[in-house]
């Protein structure tokens, strides 16, 4: 036997944990806006849960959010489920965890379910503080981390700071992040407004509501072109109903989407021509995104099958993909209703081809 393959020893893959972890934060959570984003999107979710297990609506007085900012520190708190240690741990604190991927959050109408936990925060903070307390727990847990707990051995994981509280008396969660540098609380206000302006639940910032408004209708007049009608390609299923504009734009209000077995209610009002469609998930705006279509789409579309990106303004993939789809199931739809009437017709001549 080769003396040199007998001296060989096995070794265990080493982690540059604060390596690792500045590519993660930085690539998601890599400004105040999404930090501030995603963590009152959680608080959403909490509510959401909480709610469902009361039996109540989320938009009822006992459930709020509060958003509070001063110099470097952002602070978002919660009246939702909370979460024990052991959540805490296995959770907030565990890359790759979530506790949002079960029948309960997808029922309650949570917005994510990413598992990137607590760690991407460390894209804009320096130090977070998570205190939170669920229904049943005899006191509150205090868990932070800092930075510089990275550094003491860049191969080793850090520990998480953990003691018991008393800065929570009943249930729910407070996310505190100590940035880098200062917040700025005019834009960051600003810049949630167009995310949460529209969801029940009750936000605050600053001790200002910044949600539960109405949502707006569309202006134009409109005549009916169809009934409600479903229209299928593949495994996708559309239930909506067209119109047209005093402009003879074609519109139309989608009521549902099936995909396969599963339903989904929808509330979206888009027009036919060339634009940007907004969409929510129950009034938590998610994105705007652009969508292939001959005809054009623009307008708004709220439903729950619809997943953002972590710490992004945007869909994933899949997500873009069955968008596409429900639309190309709208748009073959229109034909027969443009060569059915002649005004029409006559503003959307170039698809005479088709």
């Amino acid at each position: 036997m080769d003396e040199q393959l007998t001296t060989v020893q096995d070794f265990s893959v080493r982690i540059h944990f604060e390596k690792i972890l500045e590519t993660i934060s930085t690539r998601i959570y890599d400004s105040q806006y999404a930090f501030l984003r995603e963590n009152v999107q959680n608080a959403i979710d909490a509510i959401r849960i909480q709610a469902t297990r009361d039996g109540m609506q989320t938009d009822a007085p006992k459930y709020r959010i509060d958003v509070r900012v001063k110099k470097n520190q952002c602070e978002i708190q919660d009246n939702g489920i909370g979460m024990t240690k052991e959540e805490l741990s296995n959770n907030f604190w565990t890359m790759g965890a979530s506790g949002k991927t079960t029948a309960e959050a997808r029922a309650a109408g949570c917005i994510g379910f990413f598992g990137i936990g607590g760690f991407a925060n460390f894209g804009v903070c320096d130090t977070l503080e998570v205190i939170s307390r669920c229904r049943g727990c005899d006191t509150a847990h205090f868990t932070s981390l800092s930075r510089s707990a990275f550094r003491e051995d860049n191969f080793q994981l850090p520990r998480v700071t953990y003691r018991t509280s008393d800065e929570l008396t009943s249930h729910g969660t407070i996310i505190r992040g100590i940035g880098k540098t200062s917040f700025d609380p005019k834009s960051l206000e600003t810049y949630l407004k167009q995310f949460v302006r529209y969801v029940k639940e009750p936000i605050f910032f600053q001790n200002e509501l910044v949600s539960q408004e109405s949502a707006a209708t569309p202006r134009a007049n409109y005549r009916e072109l169809t009934e409600e009608i479903t229209w299928k390609a593949g495994d996708v299923k559309v239930t909506f109903q067209l119109l047209a504009d005093d402009g003879n734009n074609l519109a139309a209000k989608i009521f549902r989407v099936t995909l396969g077995a599963q339903r989904y209610e929808c509330t979206g009002d888009v027009r036919l021509v060339h634009g940007q469609v907004d969409v929510y998930k129950r009034g938590f705006r998610l994105c705007a995104v652009t969508i292939s279509s001959r005809i054009g789409v623009s307008g708004k579309l709220d439903t729950d099958f619809l997943q953002p990106t972590a710490g992004r303004d945007s869909l994933d993939s899949k997500s873009q993909t069955l968008l596409g789809q429900v639309f190309q199931i709208i748009e073959t739809a229109s034909y027969q209703a443009i060569l059915d009437d002649p005004d029409l017709l006559e503003n959307h001549i170039r698809l005479l081809s088709e």
